[in-house]
């Protein structure tokens, strides 16, 4: 009788452990280590601790041009996602690129409208136009633009060790946006120029493994740069932007 009773309390210990130990491992999973992270302070801070291996960032919301440092222009101009032409007469069946961030000398620092993105619902918005369009990824890895929804492509954020940087993912391949040319020295002058005669650049972009040297590393500005060190001022129309 007094084995059975032992044996009894053994099983019923077991279980409540075994409980237990389920119950904590739902909370981490749930609750403490969300595959979805909503805090920047938390979101580095397991990225350095090696906890957000499958991370993405919650950046709903987030509005501002989304500018890489990965190559530069002069040592001098970081490059952003672009439409090709600006100002009224974009074109927006052609492919998205990488520009130099463009800048301007109004006090009010807007960002230009073919360089303002928003993320929302998951999708990448240029939201400043009268008819909003987003990015679709296609499948031979060019960006485009789409005015229908259902067509928009499902972006994530991946971490990276960058203050304030992220990889661009297409959650449906898994590929990152890269730089779709030899080197960040292959770029080209679009033909227009900025604060005294400084020439505008592009480079192709392209979708590659994220962990290739070419995929990019993003970050949002809220505000252009100012024509400054002494160069020509730059008041372009104000078409260029949106005040709503």
């Amino acid at each position: 009788m007094q084995r059975f009773t032992l044996l009894l309390i053994i099983t019923n210990l077991i279980s409540l452990i075994a409980t237990l130990c389920f119950v904590l491992w739902i909370y981490g999973f749930v609750v403490w280590k969300p595959s979805l992270v909503d805090n920047d302070k938390e979101f580095r801070r397991r990225l350095r601790q090696g906890n957000c291996c499958s991370c993405t960032f919650n950046l709903e919301g987030r509005q501002g041009a989304l500018v890489t440092s990965d190559c530069q222009f002069q040592n001098d101009y970081d490059y952003a996602i672009d439409i090709l032409l600006s100002c009224g007469s974009e074109r927006w069946n052609a492919p998205l690129r990488l520009h130099t961030f463009k800048r301007h000398s109004y006090n009010h620092q807007k960002i230009f409208n073919d360089q303002l993105l928003t993320f929302r619902q998951g999708n990448l918005w240029f939201d400043a136009y009268d008819q909003p369009r987003c990015i679709q990824i296609r499948s031979d890895g060019d960006l485009h633009l789409t005015q229908d929804a259902s067509d928009c492509t499902e972006i994530e954020f991946v971490p990276t060790t960058i203050e304030n940087g992220y990889g661009i993912r297409d959650a449906g391949t898994n590929l990152c946006v890269a730089l779709d040319a030899a080197s960040c020295g292959s770029d080209r002058s679009t033909g227009g120029r900025e604060c005294g005669g400084m020439d505008h650049r592009y480079l192709p972009l392209g979708m590659k493994r994220c962990d290739d040297e070419a995929s990019l590393m993003f970050r949002f500005e809220i505000t252009a740069e100012d024509c400054s060190n002494g160069a020509a001022k730059e008041f372009p129309s104000t078409r260029c932007f949106s005040f709503n």
